[in-house]
């Protein structure tokens, strides 16, 4: 006799699991079945609020994979009645996917090719000794990085050197003001960083898109900069100042920067490879500043680009080193949003929510209109955690809203793209985890800390969006 088997695969599936798909479930049919007929919401756009509410329920509390979350999110808005297989299936195809994918690439470029280690020394040499002026160089080194390159990547590669400063100098975990102020104006500059053009963040492209989507507002690349980056470069001393003065650091002078030189003189002079990829980031700005000039849109630049560091000649990258870093989860992640988002705008619910949310406040005057809906955008965090999800909640939401107010809707949908990324009020973006892990900052810390940016940080972005925007560029 041959001695058996069991080859039965058991797979754990916790009771957080479980809680978060039936709340899923019961939000679905809830909103879509138990609330009745509700006037002046179509049935179908009643629908895909219930599908777009258990679809946040289950990225949120991650009950499901992110990527066969996506899928199923997808394939049932046809059974839901929200959209045709062909809709659903062509709004998931966004450009929006395309264009993060490309980005992924030129950020494993980055990395591989080692000139992401010399740039994260060369910022940590530039302190001298001063940690006062250690946390002004992580916070502008990471705003200025993270302009061009995905906010996590940054944190994690100048994340490892701050912590490497903070166990030199002898800090102590919650009891150091200089380990907080740096622990936390670190992931601050990032996430001020992502604003400052396009390719800073997936939301702000995915911002982009739904203007010219639902609005027909085309937003260029130079116009995004040209609104976002005084406000990054403002934002800049002022998270300095806020750090410095709420969390005063206790040490005179850093000990250890001498091993920074050292490590700064092994590094040598730049390699072939660091120098070919300066070159090529520097030719893809120059076609993503110009895109109004040639209309190449740019997704388009960014696949072509990040296809072209495989290319023989250039050879930056090989699949086998980029393949098992992409992140699969946010690209279909995005790719579900944006089509559960267009289901909203399509069925009419986008409007209906908006009105219903904050039509009371269209008497306002514009500024004030659009301060409320930055501070809207900072606090419903606590709800949406994750920019992607938020801007496809609420961004339709914004658009329609604008334009029953007879307004540009680039007026409100901008302060919203801008601010989808500002996770202040608690740690529960990837960014701010990364530094968050190593215990020298609680929440009250950054809550303090994030409270007090955000008052500077929304009004500014209000203002450059009415003046840059409306007076200098004339968009509306």
């Amino acid at each position: 006799m041959t001695e058996q088997t069991d080859r039965t695969i058991s797979i754990p599936f916790s009771k957080k699991q479980a809680l978060a798909l039936t709340a899923a479930l019961a939000a679905y049919v809830l909103t879509a079945f138990c609330f009745g007929p509700v006037e002046g919401l179509p049935e179908q756009g009643q629908r895909a609020i219930a599908l777009m509410a258990a679809a946040v329920i289950i990225w949120v509390t991650e009950a499901l994979p992110l990527t066969v979350a996506a899928m199923m999110l997808v394939m049932v808005q046809p059974l839901a009645g929200t959209a045709s297989l062909n809709d659903s299936l062509h709004n998931f195809a966004n450009p929006v996917v395309f264009f993060v994918f490309g980005m992924f690439c030129f950020t494993y470029a980055f990395t591989r090719t080692g000139l992401s280690e010399r740039v994260a020394l060369w910022i940590s040499r530039m302190a001298g000794g001063s940690p006062s002026r250690l946390v002004f160089c992580f916070i502008a080194g990471g705003t200025l990085l993270s302009t061009v390159m995905a906010d996590v990547p940054v944190v994690i590669m100048l994340a490892p050197i701050a912590l490497k400063i903070v166990e030199q100098n002898g800090c102590m975990r919650l009891n150091s003001n200089f380990a907080r102020a740096l622990m936390i104006g670190l992931p601050m500059g990032i996430l001020i960083g992502g604003i400052a053009t396009p390719t800073g963040s997936s939301s702000n492209i995915l911002t982009m898109q739904f203007l010219q989507d639902m609005a027909g507002v085309g937003i260029s690349f130079a116009e995004w900069t040209a609104i976002g980056l005084p406000v990054a470069l403002v934002l800049i001393p002022t998270v300095w100042f806020a750090m410095i003065k709420i969390f005063p650091p206790e040490l005179d002078t850093l000990e250890g920067t001498e091993d920074f030189e050292e490590e700064w003189k092994k590094l040598g002079p730049m390699s072939r490879d660091e120098k070919k990829f300066a070159v090529f980031i520097l030719v893809n700005m120059v076609l993503w500043f110009t895109d109004s000039i040639h209309h190449i849109p740019v997704p388009i630049l960014a696949v072509i680009g990040g296809t072209a560091l495989f290319v023989p000649g250039i050879a930056l990258l090989n699949w086998e080193y980029a393949g098992p870093r992409v992140s699969w989860d946010v690209l279909t992640l995005l790719g579900a949003a944006c089509s559960l988002s267009m289901s909203l705008w399509n069925t009419g619910a986008a409007a209906w929510v908006g009105n219903f949310l904050l039509g009371d406040l269209l008497s306002l005057p514009l500024w004030l209109l659009m301060l409320v809906v930055g501070f809207f955008t900072m606090w419903i965090h606590l709800l949406v955690p994750i920019s992607t999800p938020l801007i496809a909640v609420f961004m339709p939401m914004v658009i329609a809203l604008a334009q029953s107010k007879g307004i540009n809707p680039a007026t409100l949908a901008l302060p919203m793209g801008f601010l989808a990324t500002a996770s202040f009020v608690l740690v529960i973006d990837a960014v701010q985890l990364v530094t968050y892990q190593y215990g020298y900052y609680s929440m009250k810390d950054w809550l303090k800390a994030g409270v007090a940016v955000s008052f500077i940080w929304i009004p500014l972005c209000v203002l450059s969006v009415l003046f840059i925007g409306g007076n200098v560029l004339g968009l509306y």
